[in-house]
């Protein structure tokens, strides 16, 4: 492979990978992706025999029909107070719900959904940067920030919720993904990299027999998303590396 095709080639791919990072961006922004309570507080009511039209009557008149997201018997209810779950609570029909929490904010609500839309961004500019000045650290820093948006876009895909253990899962991923590029600039393949990526595979399976359900949310999260992670590692480790003469 001439040094010349391996420039175009490069040029393409990263351009390409940036259109996909801001196609997520935008995805992820319009996308219907749950969020948990910890980013933005609220109420979880798990129901019993009850519609949904029962449902949605009952946050009517407590008036948070807007903020709530029904899914597979789940009810979550966005910024819901005590006082509010109480009245839904009251609304309806005997014996509809099985059980309620009311979760106090946590985390400020630009690290949920934000964040992810963010991190999106950052990747594409960081390829387009890849893409326009030869550098590993704009490509390495792109498929960084590509990983952990692409989880929390699994997550979403999964029907499951954004929370803290999908962004401490993607983060274990990126860093392998961070390291193979890293490495792919000096060393051949990106070894040291790739060494690093077999250690985030064996932590991930580790954090699964954890009894923190945190821990094990982010370890099956990352080894599910492995295939993903690891083609992304290897195609950056490729744009990294120099051609041949």
């Amino acid at each position: 492979m001439t040094a010349g095709y391996h420039a175009r080639m490069r040029r393409n791919v990263l351009a390409a990978l940036a259109l996909v990072s801001l196609i997520l961006g935008a995805r992820l922004a319009w996308g219907h992706l749950t969020i948990g309570l910890d980013f933005e507080g609220g109420a979880m009511f798990v129901m019993h025999a009850v519609d949904d039209d029962s449902i949605h009557r009952a946050l009517r008149e407590v008036g948070c029909d807007g903020d709530a997201q029904l899914t597979k018997g789940l009810v979550n209810v966005r910024g819901m107070t005590s006082q509010d779950a109480a009245r839904f609570e009251a609304a309806l029909p005997p014996g509809a719900v099985e059980y309620r929490t009311v979760v106090p904010a946590a985390l400020s609500p630009a690290l949920g959904r934000p964040l992810a839309v963010a991190l999106s961004v950052l990747a594409g500019l960081a390829f387009l940067l890849g893409a326009l000045r030869r550098g590993a650290i704009a490509v390495a820093l792109g498929g960084w920030a590509l990983t952990i948006a692409g989880s929390v876009f699994m997550r979403e895909a999964t029907g499951g919720t954004l929370n803290l253990p999908t962004y401490f899962g993607g983060a274990i991923a990126g860093l392998a993904v961070l390291a193979v590029a890293l490495s792919a600039a000096r060393f051949r393949f990106g070894w040291p990299g790739w060494i690093v990526a077999v250690v985030v595979v064996g932590l991930s399976v580790l954090l699964r027999t954890f009894h923190d359900p945190m821990l094990r949310s982010a370890g099956r999260l990352t080894l599910m998303c492995a295939p993903a992670w690891l083609s992304l590692a290897a195609l950056l480790a490729w744009l990294a590396s120099e051609p041949k003469r």
